[in-house]
This record gives structure tokens, C-alpha cells and sequence, in this order.
């Protein structure tokens, strides 16, 4: 069922019906053991997830993209921006520290 061949069992919800969207994918595995479940909350902005930390935040997490390593990213089609944001979410969620990743 996990190879790496697209089949036609992708996407599959869960009482056997097929679709090609995403959201009624999705959608149709939001359960909870009354099988329901509430939307998600919106995730926070950047700003609301680190409030005055943010400028520091973003500096190093920018820093940490700047690197040598990740110097090619952009010319083989990879926005390093998207990382950045990522990287300065994570760190003001403290979800990197948790995990021990820095910065």
C-alpha cells in the first residue's frame, strides 16, 4: 500500500470511496471515538507565535540558512524563505528546543 508507485488506492477515504481532493481526503479521516472532530485552529502568525523575540528569531534562523551548505538551494529551484519561516516558527513554538534542534 506505501510503494513509491502511484495507485489507485492513493486516495482512498475512509468508508472505500475514491476522490481526487485533498480536503475530502482529509476531511473523511478527521475522526475522534464519536466520529467527529473539530477543524484545527488557524496556526498563529509569525509575529502572534513570537511576539518582541521575533527580530532575533529571525535573524538567526536567516544566519542559519546562510550557511555554505544551503548556498546552491535557490539556483535548484528551492526558496530558502519558506524554510526561514519554518525554522523562526518552530524556534518561537520552542518545538526545536523540545527536540533539541537548534538554534
Amino acid at each position: 500500500f506505501f510503494s513509491k508507485q502511484k495507485t489507485a488506492y492513493e486516495m482512498v477515504t475512509r468508508r472505500d470511496g475514491l476522490t481526487d481532493d485533498v480536503d475530502v481526503f482529509g476531511d473523511s479521516w478527521k475522526i475522534d471515538r464519536l466520529e467527529r472532530c473539530e477543524d484545527a485552529a488557524e496556526p498563529l502568525s509569525l509575529e502572534e507565535a513570537c511576539g518582541a523575540r521575533l527580530e532575533n528569531v529571525t535573524a538567526e534562523c536567516v544566519r542559519v540558512f546562510d550557511i555554505e551548505n544551503f548556498a546552491r538551494c535557490p539556483g535548484l529551484g528551492h526558496d530558502k524563505t519558506q524554510f526561514i519561516h519554518a525554522c523562526i516558527y518552530d524556534e518561537c513554538e520552542e518545538t526545536m528546543k523540545e527536540s533539541g534542534i537548534p538554534p
